[in-house]
């Protein structure tokens, strides 16, 4: 059983570059997977998540990560985030402010003026459900057309709360993300 600190983390990382790895007739999987320079924050997420994993995470090319044991908490999971193979985001969920640092954190960026979210694999439908999310923070955001797909900009007037919203969540290695340095 996870946690509500656990379902928080592993929502934003289904967001964000979370896996939850299909294994046939055997239950599913999450996998964690970044490169090197997040290794710091792949540890983290082996510590929250330790309880459903084997083994350490390890170093394979330019990559860094993990995998939990195939569980059918993950099966369940998999279920409610994938249709037809593809990800989507489940319409009876609610977006922590860890969630929304996690999420961040894995496909998050803010230049000098917004925040940005690297939602390139979500269809429009999902996009306007995440966007309704954000508002729930009084976090107002747009599309961005970026390589054919469309990424979420937070309204620069919106970018200095979110800050403050997820800055107690992130992990110190990625302060980066927000303009501090590490």
């Amino acid at each position: 059983m996870l946690t509500k600190r656990q379902e928080e983390i592993l929502f934003g990382k289904m967001l964000g570059d979370g896996f939850l790895e299909n294994r046939g007739t055997a239950n599913s999987r999450l996998q964690i997977r970044h490169s090197l320079r997040q290794r710091d924050y792949v540890d983290w997420i082996y510590k929250e998540l330790s309880n459903f994993v084997l083994a350490m995470p390890k170093k394979i090319g330019n990559a860094y990560f993990f995998r939990t044991r195939s569980l059918p908490i993950f099966t369940k999971w998999r279920n409610r985030f994938y249709k037809n193979g593809i990800k989507i985001v489940p319409k009876d969920i609610s977006l922590s402010t860890l969630s929304l640092a996690v999420w961040f954190m894995d496909d998050g960026y803010c230049n000098k003026k917004a925040a940005y979210f690297c939602t390139h694999s979500f269809n429009s439908q999902d996009l306007n459900h995440l966007q309704k999310l954000l508002s729930g923070y009084s976090l107002e955001s747009g599309l961005i057309l970026d390589r054919g797909h469309y990424k979420i900009r937070l309204r620069v007037k919106s970018t200095p709360k979110f800050i403050e919203l997820v800055k107690p969540y992130l992990h110190p290695s990625l302060l980066y993300k927000i303009g501090i340095a590490p």
